[in-house]
């Protein structure tokens, strides 16, 4: 995040025309908003449930209650 607010920073020092023409401190702004909404929802845990979801699951190749402290399985002959 604060490399997005240097970027806008620097984008200030820009001649006028190029200002003008990109929109490059917003686009760096609206990164930067981005980002810590992304580092809000991380820190405050809003994102567990959903990783719990049974399609994230899925998607990424585990089972539901893969985390449970239970013995593992003997193999059967």
């Amino acid at each position: 995040m604060p490399g997005f607010v240097m970027l806008s920073g620097v984008a200030i020092l820009l001649p006028l025309s190029v200002q003008n023409s990109t929109l490059a401190i917003y686009d760096a702004e609206a990164l930067a908003i981005f980002t810590f909404g992304i580092s809000w929802l991380v820190k405050g845990r809003a994102l567990e449930p959903l990783a719990r979801a049974a399609a994230v699951a899925r998607i990424l190749g585990r089972r539901q209650g893969a985390g449970s402290t239970s013995a593992p399985e003997e193999p059967v002959p």
